[in-house]
């Protein structure tokens, strides 16, 4: 059989045009997706262990 075909993953839009992007968000577009990804994180977390013996900063992480 032939090898299997691999996609190249898209591009995100911030590294493609990093100029717009700065623009659009003030120049804080970093901070924002990382905030975003760490109450990312935050929701699964809390997901797989429940609410009821979460730590507090978990809490305070998943309201943002």
């Amino acid at each position: 059989m032939g090898k299997k075909f691999k996609a190249t993953p898209f591009a995100k839009f911030h590294e493609l045009f990093p100029e717009i992007d700065a623009a659009e968000t003030l120049g804080v577009g970093p901070d924002i997706r990382k905030v975003k990804s760490q109450k990312t994180m935050a929701i699964n977390a809390l997901k797989s262990l429940g609410t009821d013996g979460a730590p507090a900063w978990l809490k305070e992480a998943m309201k943002g």
